[in-house]
């Protein structure tokens, strides 16, 4: 008996705002085929205007700089109007703050340019199905990250890094300039988001 046809499924439609051409040639070229892209954005500007009138798309992909001008306090308005908007940083800046900061302003994943095209496509697929995503370049592992992980604050999210890394409480608790209970508070957030058994270890295995 043949089995039935399974149902096409729609490609994600997205949106790219970026200043450089060579990044927005380069974007185009990897996701040929993978989804279903819309004419770039250059400006901030131009972006403003097209999310107040036009969010016809799945996917937000956007620089954190345009000319020098940082995107984040936009993302942060962005996300406060219109919070069902599910957006991409690819920065070619590094640094677990800086993710932080992107999440912190509602992005929903943070891609490094300096990763291959299969990152970006990674992300874009993770967020598309309503989860979050931090590129391996941001001291993240390169993996999906649940959507309850991703409503915690940076400080949580910078004490995860250091409990995968190995770090004792009071290392962590002199790096954070906070005091050891803080970091167990730190913790059991963490262990009930990722459905981890209450107490110590087990972190370097995540």
């Amino acid at each position: 008996m043949t089995p039935p046809p399974i149902p096409d499924t729609p490609l994600p439609i997205v949106l790219h705002a970026e200043g450089e051409q060579l990044t927005i040639d380069a974007v185009a070229h990897s996701l040929y085929g993978q989804v279903t892209m819309l004419p770039p954005i250059k400006t901030l500007d131009e972006l403003d205007e097209r999310i107040r009138t036009d969010r016809k798309f799945d996917v937000l992909v956007v620089d954190v700089v345009f000319r020098h001008v940082s995107a984040l306090s936009r993302i942060g308005r962005w996300t406060t109007q219109f919070p069902e908007l599910k957006i991409i940083v690819l920065t070619g800046l590094s640094g677990l703050p800086l993710a932080n900061q992107c999440m912190a302003a509602g992005a929903r994943g943070v891609v490094s340019k300096l990763d291959g095209p299969e990152e970006l496509r990674k992300a874009i697929s993770a967020v598309h199905r309503g989860e979050t995503f931090i590129s391996k370049d941001f001291g993240v592992a390169s993996d999906v990250l649940s959507p309850a992980l991703a409503g915690l604050g940076p400080r949580t999210l910078r004490i995860l890094v250091l409990l995968r890394r190995g770090l004792s409480h009071r290392a962590i608790a002199q790096l954070e300039n906070i005091t050891e209970k803080s970091v167990q508070y730190h913790e059991r957030k963490l262990r009930q988001a990722l459905g981890m058994a209450p107490g110590r270890g087990g972190w370097t295995t995540q």
